[in-house]
């Protein structure tokens, strides 16, 4: 049994950390407690930590992924769903949530187009579409909703990239 330096409880000596004066608990508070008043030192102790030790920060976050990989991929596909949500809300309240061919109001019938048909540009070097989804609303708002997308239904945006960029309302 040992006595605790900063709460003067007698303790179990499992209570201690090897060569501390002070209990677990009240270490552990203390530690919390320097770290909340030097936020700064301690983010630059771990930064430097981290350099230091490379080899074994990526050991360990190679095993936390494979030992939660189930639960990273459950909070990415969340990440995901939201960002979609919030991005396409943004994109479809710029431009409106209405067919700009035939004034379709149906959300689940709406999607975006390229105005100049110029979609299929979007492509990485190995030929796979890059402007789809989350990724084509990210850029619409990043390039500050620009005028060369528009909002179409389903059924004009189709029958657009059938015959030539002309919708066949307009024919």
């Amino acid at each position: 049994m040992r006595i605790c330096s900063k709460c003067g409880i007698s303790k179990d000596d499992t209570d201690f950390y090897f060569g501390r004066a002070m209990c677990k608990t009240c270490f552990v508070s203390q530690s919390v407690e320097w770290r909340k008043k030097n936020r700064e030192k301690h983010l630059l102790s771990v930064k430097n930590w981290k350099a230091g030790n490379r080899e074994k920060v990526l050991k360990y976050k190679e095993s936390y992924r494979i030992k939660n990989l189930s639960l990273i991929r459950e909070k990415a596909n969340k990440y995901q769903k939201k960002a979609l949500s919030t991005f396409k809300n943004l994109v479809f309240n710029h431009y409106g949530w209405k067919c700009n061919c035939c004034g379709e109001l149906g959300k689940t019938m709406l999607s975006v187009d390229h105005v100049n048909n110029d979609g299929k540009n979007g492509k990485n070097g190995s030929g796979q579409r890059t402007n789809l989804g989350l990724g084509l609303y990210r850029q619409i708002v990043k390039e500050n909703y620009p005028s060369t997308y528009q909002i179409l239904c389903m059924n004009c945006n189709f029958s657009k990239s059938r015959n030539g960029g002309i919708c066949e309302h307009k024919k």
